[in-house]
């Protein structure tokens, strides 16, 4: 076993379980005739974006890298699913975390740890790394190291990337773009809290239009299982477009990273509306409002002034503060329905949203006790990219 993966499993960013192989495998060879799959890149002269190495191309990418470099590469993956690393001589760290858009902040600069230490063990090493399908999880993820390297915003660093990969300019869910503010945050020096936030409602302003039946449930994943779930199929109400809103008493204790789901249980199957992946740790008020264009995969028949609001107070749920600093976005759309996201700077509002928190106060009741269903991440986000 390589002395670099044995620091890694020191500090817990590796599975222990990893194990040298007691047989040398067939280490295939490249040839100059080859050439290398499409959608290789080298971003840098020692960093490397490689397609999932899939049964038609594993051969060649393996045999280019075992060839060119020998033992002086190293091949992070970051997609979701496992694959025999002995074609790759064994050199493949593997950071798999099912259902999420990106790896779980508590991960994720862990991954720019290991990447900057076997780069900076020998000046010779090269750093490769590859996702799933579409790329966008391996481009937010370099340009975010980059950028912590560097000092820089992640997202004018994937802005550039982008532009020199020729790689569409909404290729990135919203989730990724929220991801990515953070770690700029945190590279500028912001430190974040560690509280745990207790989750009184959530409240969906504005509903489907076009949509004969919406039955709407709400759900929330922590740590690849479902922490939280609002589905009662005999109780479920069912809106229409009379209603202005749907509000769920959710009273839950919340921490770290958390994925958000809402389904339309329409009959025939259940249908996800949107989604969307953030930290509590970046969430100092007591409010996290997202808009359109801050949710993955929305539906297109939501119009552009729909918005989710999830309400906050102390872990005792006693504080009912609402904060007077909430922001209006400018909002363009991509060519994408589905994907809609934030372009230009913030505007402060000098005003407190009066209809909010009027909103807000009517609806601080405590509720009943909320069944969880079990149900792990079976198909959340399992089509994230597909569904672009």
């Amino acid at each position: 076993m390589s002395r670099f993966i044995q620091i890694l499993q020191k500090f817990n960013f590796v599975d222990s379980s990893i194990q040298d192989s007691d047989t040398e495998p067939t280490i295939p060879v490249f040839s100059s005739t080859q050439e290398l799959p499409k959608d290789t890149f080298f971003v840098t002269p020692r960093i490397v974006l490689i397609p999932y190495p899939k049964e038609e191309l594993i051969n060649s990418l393996a045999g280019y890298f075992n060839t060119m470099y020998s033992r002086k590469y190293m091949v992070w993956n970051i997609s979701e699913t496992l694959y025999s690393a002995d074609i790759f001589n064994g050199q493949v760290l593997d950071f798999v975390f099912v259902g999420y858009p990106n790896p779980p902040l508590s991960n994720i600069f862990g991954i720019f740890n290991s990447i900057s230490g076997w780069l900076e063990s020998d000046p010779d090493n090269i750093a490769v790394i590859h996702c799933q399908t579409t790329r966008a999880r391996s481009f937010m993820m370099i340009s975010s190291y980059l950028a912590w390297q560097n000092h820089k915003d992640p997202i004018e660093v994937y802005s550039q990337l982008s532009k020199n990969f020729t790689q569409p300019s909404n290729l990135l869910f919203p989730s990724h773009y929220r991801y990515m503010n953070y770690i700029n945050q945190v590279t500028k020096g912001f430190k974040p809290h560690d509280k745990t936030l207790f989750l009184k409602k959530v409240i969906i302003n504005g509903l489907p239009l076009n949509l004969k039946v919406f039955k709407p449930y709400i759900q929330f994943f922590h740590s690849g299982k479902i922490i939280y779930s609002s589905f009662e199929a005999d109780q479920m109400k069912t809106y229409t477009q009379n209603d202005e809103s749907v509000c769920f008493d959710v009273n839950l204790e919340i921490k770290g990273d958390i994925i958000f789901r809402c389904r339309n249980n329409n009959e025939d199957k259940m249908q996800t509306v949107f989604r969307a992946m953030f930290h509590t740790a970046f969430t100092d008020d007591y409010i996290l409002r997202l808009y359109k264009n801050d949710l993955d995969a929305v539906s297109e028949h939501f119009s552009d002034e729909f918005m989710v609001d999830l309400f906050f107070t102390s872990k005792e749920g006693t504080n009912n503060v609402v904060p007077g600093n909430l922001k209006k976005r400018k909002v363009k759309k991509t060519e994408n329905k589905n994907m809609i996201y934030e372009e230009g700077e913030e505007e402060e509002e000098e005003k407190i949203d009066r209809e909010l928190i009027e909103k807000y106060k009517n609806h601080i009741e405590d509720s009943d006790e909320d069944e969880e269903e079990d149900e792990d991440l079976d198909d959340y986000f399992q089509k994230l990219e597909a569904a672009k």
